[in-house]
Parts: C-alpha cells; structure tokens; sequence
C-alpha cells in the first residue's frame, strides 16, 4: 500500500506534471518544423518551472495558501482540545556536531502547538513522525516542547508513521477513549 501511495504521490507532484508538460512540448518541436517560434512555449513552461521552483515566489504561495490558517478562530468552550498532536516537518542529521535538529517547519509547528497546550490547558501533546536520521522527529519534538515548558509527563511520543496517514492510524492506537477531542497541528498546505 505504501508503494502505491508514493508512486501516486509523485505523479501529482506539480514538478513532475511541468516535467511532462516539458517532454510533450520538446517531441512537438521535434516533429514540427525548426521554426525559433516553435520554442517558446518550451521556452515558457521552463521559466514556468524555475519560477515557481525559487525560493521567494515559493514562499510567497505557500503563505496565500496559508494566511487564512495562521490565527485560527478561537475555539469553542465544548471543542476545546483534550489532545494537542503535532505532525512532523522533518529533521535534519549534523554529522560534525553528531546531533539531529528539527527543520525549520517542524519547529514552527511545535511552537504552535505548545502554544496551544498552554492556552487551552490540554492534557496531552503527541509528536508525532519518524526521520530517516538517526533520532525520530517525535522524539526531537518531545525533548524541544519540554525545553519549551511542556510537562514530560504530558508529552506522548509516536515514532513510526511517515506520512499523514500513517500519523493518523498510529494516533489511534495511542488512546482507548476514542470520545477526545483532538486538535491537529500540521501546515496550511499540508493539509
């Protein structure tokens, strides 16, 4: 099932649907005539990809996706969240330093959700999410929202799922009470 969700995955990935776009374009040209005009939709599909590829215009989506979610509507006295679950950005191994920090999105997203412990006084926070590295993201997680004033106590560590789905059904098993109300701490995009 997971190799049918990563072939999938990367068949919608827009890099590769523009890859193909690419391809179709360069056998037209191919076959037509070697006019100069022929290559410019080539020509624009390229600057098509590598402008949506840097750094600033990707950002710059990303948060016209996002902006709508980054101060959510104050939740409701009976949807207050028993549970806090933050899912994993990455994690990034340092050799020379010998130690795993989390990315850039992970500790966004953490910070966000011991903030949301603390303001609606939850009684657990799950990290959630494994690493290729050597240490998982949820463990990196745990030991950063404890840094962070989160009781250990409180934290719960879900170390095996590497993606969405996986992070859902893993959660599952985490809690016999299937009645908690659960507030999920992922990006805007991610979702």
């Amino acid at each position: 099932m997971e190799q049918v969700y990563d072939i999938f995955k990367s068949f919608v990935d827009p890099v590769f649907i523009i890859f193909i776009l690419l391809l179709i374009m360069f056998f037209i040209y191919l076959a037509s005539s070697k006019k100069k005009i022929d290559m410019l939709p080539l020509l624009f599909v390229i600057i098509l990809l590598y402008g949506f590829s840097i750094f600033p215009v990707s950002n710059y989506l990303s948060y016209q996706l996002e902006k709508e979610y980054i101060s959510p509507a104050a939740v409701k006295d009976k949807m207050t969240p028993d549970v806090i679950v933050v899912l994993s950005g990455g994690a990034s191994d340092i050799n020379a330093l010998d130690k795993t920090f989390p990315g850039e999105t992970t500790t966004v997203r953490l910070v966000h959700a011991v903030q949301m412990f603390k303001k609606y006084n939850a009684r657990y926070l799950v990290c959630s999410g494994k690493s290729d590295g050597k240490v998982a993201d949820a463990r990196i997680m745990a030991k950063m929202a404890e840094e962070l004033g989160v009781p250990r106590d409180k934290i719960r560590i879900e170390p095996k799922s590497r993606n969405t789905f996986e992070h859902a059904e893993e959660f599952k098993k985490m809690f016999v009470d299937k009645n908690l109300k659960v507030g999920l701490v992922p990006s805007a995009s991610h979702m």
